[in-house]
């Protein structure tokens, strides 16, 4: 019981979090630079790796940083479908709300 009660009470911290970001206080702040920061950095090396010659050099580097950003943003993913009952258009409808508790 006490394990549900506080996934209860995570999961509307974590959707304040998400949805809210900066506004959501200083964890909101850090995953949204964390999220901003990494979409630089996959974007930097998605073209660097279009130049055959550093694809060559750095393609591991490339590999790692292609495979960082896709758990980093399946976890983000996850935990937004997590947090979907937490919306306010969607706490109105509550199938969503005993669906996702567990």
């Amino acid at each position: 019981m006490s394990r549900l009660y506080s996934l209860d009470r995570l999961r509307p911290r974590l959707y304040s979090v998400l949805e809210l970001g900066p506004t959501a206080g200083r964890l909101g702040t850090t995953i949204s630079w964390i999220l901003i920061c990494l979409i630089a950095v996959t974007l930097t090396a998605t073209v660097m790796e279009s130049v055959p010659r550093l694809a060559n050099a750095y393609g591991k580097l490339f590999d790692i940083v292609e495979y960082a950003a896709l758990t980093v943003f399946s976890i983000e993913y996850l935990a937004r479908m997590w947090t979907a009952a937490e919306h306010p258009p969607w706490r109105r409808l509550g199938f969503l709300q005993s669906g996702l508790h567990s």
